[in-house]
């Protein structure tokens, strides 16, 4: 047995210096944990931001679906720049199909990478966001590297709308009512369970049937509005959910050269068409008419497919026969669609929707006792006639006297005035939907709309699934 001497003992027995390395050791563990904390909230803080990223390039990409891929993926780097999401990375975003994000490896020197996803026939969109986040004092525990990822998924669902006419006119109250009909026996009525949409607040100049004036349909709906007049069947609901432009992601006819394209001054045979077209058959091409198109008396006018730029008038007088209707079989088939659309010379008419600093559009006339025989162009959801939506508020589309015959498609004219007036108005067969400024109808004919879905304006239901 080995006895140590009084004072080694002691020493050897002093635990001072263990407690201090103790607490030592208790303090840098609780300083780990307490910058781990705070680094996951400067994560999870970055998460929520990667993820408002990804929400808001998704909502902005699904605005263009599904006409257009190339400008949803614009869309979609546009809003991650506006958010934050650094040029190389936005720029460099991946665009592909499907819904997994898969594999997003952020190379050395990389900041993130981005994946834009299509999917369900281009109804959907999916952005994929991975990001490197900062690292601060959890380095301390040896953590040298931190990724973030969000995801946002949006769809569009596109549906025929229960509306036949719809007056959206953007530019504020106008002194008459939106959509109005007056006069005894004048008016609208939509058949087939249709209605008709007002986009007014302004009271009374929203809905208005006066004086004998008529408006009946399945329903007549003006948020935050009103109506007036005995004559509007069924009464006004103003509790109606506000709608957008159903057209307004449609990208306009050919604008393109527009103003270069070489003026009509032939038909396909060759003459040369005359300022007024008064007798004869012709057959018009499609392309830009520079001064616009005049016919009366007994000509007949034969329109080959496509698109008919008109910057200048197009006024039809009494008995002139104008159609699509090439073989003359009494039917509007698919090779025989058209689009007429009113611009102004120079094109566009203004810089902005309904321009109030723009020119006025060219007119649209077909009164006396036209034959209108004419198929909207499917390339463009069916619109047979559109007048440009840039064009200053009063622009006018009219339908007068005793026109007969049949239109089948889309009017879109967001800042014009439509005028249907004449005792035998009723006879035309407006199988047609239309988006328009403003609606009129007077004198003492009943135009009567059937209402048909696959020509009703589009519903777009747009939502984040994901």
């Amino acid at each position: 047995m080995v006895t140590l001497p009084m004072g080694l003992r002691a020493r050897m027995s002093d635990e001072r210096g263990q407690t201090a390395l103790s607490i030592l050791l208790m303090t840098l563990g609780v300083f780990i944990f307490a910058a781990l904390a705070l680094d996951a909230g400067l994560w999870y803080f970055h998460h929520r931001t990667v993820q408002n990223q990804a929400d808001a390039a998704a909502h902005a990409a699904v605005l263009n679906l599904p006409e257009s891929t190339a400008e949803a993926t614009a869309s979609a780097i546009a809003w991650l720049k506006q958010n934050g999401v650094p040029d190389p990375v936005a720029d460099a975003a991946e665009v592909g199909t499907g819904t997994d994000c898969g594999d997003m490896a952020i190379a050395s020197g990389q900041d993130g990478r981005a994946k834009i996803l299509f999917s369900d026939a281009n109804n959907a969109v999916k952005v994929c966001l991975r990001m490197r986040s900062g690292v601060f004092l959890s380095g301390l525990a040896g953590i040298t590297e931190a990724i973030v990822s969000a995801s946002a998924k949006a769809r569009v669902q596109v549906i025929p709308s229960p509306y036949s006419l719809m007056s959206m006119y953007p530019g504020g109250c106008l002194p008459q009512a939106e959509f109005w009909a007056t006069g005894s026996g004048a008016g609208v009525r939509v058949t087939g369970g249709g209605s008709t949409y007002t986009d007014s607040s302004c009271c009374p100049n929203a809905l208005s049937a006066t004086g004998g004036g008529v408006i009946e349909s399945g329903g007549n709906d003006v948020p935050n509005g009103c109506g007036q007049g005995s004559g509007i069947t069924p009464p006004p609901n103003t509790e109606a959910e506000d709608l957008d432009d159903p057209f307004a992601q449609l990208q306009d006819p050919p604008v393109s050269g527009i103003n270069s394209m070489p003026c009509r001054t032939q038909d396909a045979s060759g003459q040369p068409i005359p300022n007024t077209i008064n007798s004869g058959t012709w057959e018009l091409l499609p392309g830009r008419y520079c001064t616009g198109l005049k016919a009366s008396n007994n000509p007949t006018i034969r329109l080959r497919p496509g698109i008919y730029i008109m910057q200048g008038d197009l006024e039809l007088g009494s008995n002139v026969n104008f159609t699509s209707d090439l073989n003359s079989n009494g039917t509007l088939e698919s090779t025989e669609e058209v689009l007429i659309y009113a611009t102004c010379n120079p094109h566009p008419c203004g810089t902005a929707v309904c321009s109030p600093s723009g020119s006025v559009a060219p007119r649209l006339q077909f009164p006396g006792q036209a034959m209108l025989w004419l198929r909207g162009h499917s390339s463009y959801e069916r619109i047979l006639i559109w007048v440009d939506r840039t064009s200053r508020y009063f622009s006018t589309v009219s339908l007068s006297g005793g026109a007969t015959g049949r239109l089948d498609g889309r009017l879109y004219a967001l800042c014009s005035f439509v005028d249907f007036t004449g005792s035998s108005t009723g006879n035309l067969t407006v199988n047609m939907s239309m988006v328009a400024g403003t609606f009129k109808f007077s004198g003492n004919g009943l135009v009567s709309i059937p209402y048909d879905p696959i020509l009703a304006p589009p519903l777009r239901i747009i939502a984040l699934v994901e």
